[in-house]
């Protein structure tokens, strides 16, 4: 394993610590819970007849269930290559089948 495996590995433990720290417990705690308490605060005079302010904290759950989602399989990666022992390979497709298609309309 060289270096840039090593850099690589490590950057993506921290990318994994700091998604879920961030986008699993802070955003809900300090961004969805604040804004629905504030909706429905039934002294608050001024969401009185306003929709946007509920449509937005429904915005902030569906983009939550995103973020979960992408947790989901960022911990079925992590999964994956321990499971497996030795690095994964990237499983993009490269531009090789876009060439072979180019190839074949000419």
């Amino acid at each position: 394993m060289g270096l840039s495996d090593k850099v690589s590995l490590t950057l993506f433990a921290l990318l994994t610590v700091v998604w879920i720290a961030t986008r699993v417990f802070v955003f809900p705690i300090y961004i969805i819970v604040p804004g629905v308490r504030m909706i429905y605060d039934w002294d608050a005079v001024r969401w009185e007849g306003n929709i946007m302010g509920p449509f937005l904290i429904s915005l902030l759950w569906v983009l939550y269930g995103l973020h979960l989602y992408w947790t989901h399989h960022l911990l079925r990666a992590i999964y994956r290559a321990l499971a497996s022992k030795e690095l994964p390979k990237d499983s993009r497709s490269d531009s090789e089948g876009s060439d072979a298609e180019a190839d074949k309309t000419d």
